[in-house]
């Protein structure tokens, strides 16, 4: 390992020392508590519309839910508390209009799209514009939406389940009984996706309860399901299309021979939506679209939730690393030199952790995810922070190089007892439809998962 102001410093934050480990220690996993679950809630919160759909443990291929999805629209009163979702927030509205009581209520329409950001890291206080241009915190709209479509999904579940089983006034519980899918675009960054989660949250929905699905992955499913696609050989191609009011989300799977799916290629698309209609007359019969393709992310999206690794091979969308200082080397640029404790370090280092169009096996990606091990730079810190960055590209040399962008933060909760020499074994896991971090204090023995979050 080497003499240890002689090891590279992670982040512009100066406040640890890393290097590659190639070791991890492994322990036994539980269960997770979403699996146990009675029943699986999938929650499609699309740009235009939005529904949800659920099936029980008991017999989870047979679906329930809406046959047709209500308008992505949610009516706010002037204490910015929501009132009514869908037709019925559109004809409140009107009716405020006619007697122009409407200018301090607030009308949100398509704007699930707000989080998909190109040109900066997403921000937590981004801000929504309602109908007639009055602004609110986004995360306020979609957490109080989202909270709204629970309480109706907790009525339908309650109200059926009570008919059907007579269970005496017990209730389902969301915290314990059911296991919650919320579906994003496959293009949104991971912050979006954990914007959505933190909403979520937020509304009630249990963070050990909830999975973030991939839309046009979950359309697959669906596809294979429904489509006869069960029935395609071992090795078959073939290429998935979301397109909704306002996204076109394009995939492309491989069927194993296990009836699981292997992605091909990272997902691709954009914010300019499209129309199946327009597919069919340009490809004609090569193009096969469901009878209720509006059923297909949200009944996808609960077998999703019944078998995760239904997804079996994914590819990372970009090539992920931390900023770090190494040692100043000769052939660094001078403008990047840093002086720490009258030694000489590069600043702004891409430490790459994973490359763009890197095929990950979900089942085995908390074992093969590179790990790297941290020191703490004082005896007395609590708290270390990561910058993570991405770039399109395979080898970026520094963070500030074309095409990366800071896309958010890694915070390690760290207990030193004084020690300088105390051992974090950090790694991320890009194998799932969320970032992952899991940080294995040695001196401690104790492992934990470390947040992913926005910036500031």
């Amino acid at each position: 390992m080497g003499d240890k102001q002689s090891k590279p410093v992670a982040g512009r934050r100066k406040d640890l020392k890393t290097v590659h480990y190639d070791e991890w220690p492994t322990t036994t996993a539980n269960i997770p508590k979403k699996e146990r679950a009675l029943v699986c809630v999938s929650i499609d919160f699309g740009t235009t519309y939005s529904g949800f759909a659920y099936s029980f443990k008991s017999d989870p291929n047979h679906c329930f839910g809406q046959h047709k999805k209500f308008p992505t629209v949610v009516l706010l009163d002037p204490e910015q508390k929501v009132v009514a979702f869908g037709t019925a927030a559109r004809d409140k509205y009107k009716q405020l209009t006619k007697t122009r009581e409407h200018t301090n209520w607030y009308l949100f329409e398509r704007f699930k799209m707000a989080l998909f950001v190109n040109d900066e890291p997403l921000s937590k206080d981004i801000e929504l514009k309602d109908v007639d241009g009055k602004k609110m915190k986004a995360f306020d709209v979609f957490t109080q939406a989202i909270a709204l479509m629970t309480t109706e999904v907790m009525n339908t579940l309650n109200g059926v389940y009570m008919n059907m089983h007579q269970r005496n006034g017990l209730e389902f519980k969301s915290e314990t009984d059911i296991h919650w899918v919320l579906t994003v675009p496959a293009i949104w960054d991971d912050l979006a996706k954990k914007f959505m989660r933190d909403s979520a949250s937020k509304a009630g929905i249990p963070d050990e309860m909830l999975t973030i699905a991939l839309e046009p992955e979950v359309a697959s499913l669906y596809c294979l399901e429904k489509l006869g696609l069960s029935k395609l050989p071992t090795g078959h191609r073939f290429m998935i299309m979301d397109l909704g009011g306002g996204t076109a989300d394009i995939t492309m799977h491989e069927v194993n021979a296990d009836r699981t799916l292997s992605e091909l290629h990272q997902p691709t698309g954009g914010d300019f939506g499209g129309t199946k209609s327009v597919m069919r007359r340009r490809f004609g019969d090569m193009i096969t679209i469901p009878l209720e393709p509006s059923q297909a992310v949200l009944n996808g999206a609960v077998v999703y939730g019944h078998r995760p690794l239904a997804i079996a091979e994914r590819v990372c969308k970009y090539t992920y690393g931390i900023g770090r200082m190494m040692k100043f080397k000769p052939h660094h640029p001078a403008h990047r030199k840093v002086k720490i404790d009258g030694l000489d370090y590069c600043d702004g280092i891409f430490n790459k952790h994973i490359e763009v169009g890197t095929k990950i096996r979900v089942a085995e990606d908390a074992e093969k995810a590179v790990v790297h091990k941290y020191f703490p730079t004082t005896t007395a810190m609590k708290q270390a922070v990561l910058d993570v960055y991405a770039s399109p590209f395979k080898d970026p040399m520094f963070v500030d190089d074309h095409g990366c962008q800071l896309v958010g933060l890694i915070k390690l909760d760290i207990d030193s007892h004084g020690d300088i020499y105390s051992e974090l074994l950090v790694k991320m896991m890009f194998g799932g439809t969320e970032l992952q971090v899991q940080v294995t204090d040695v001196k401690n023995n104790k492992i934990t998962n470390a947040s992913f979050g926005f910036l500031g």
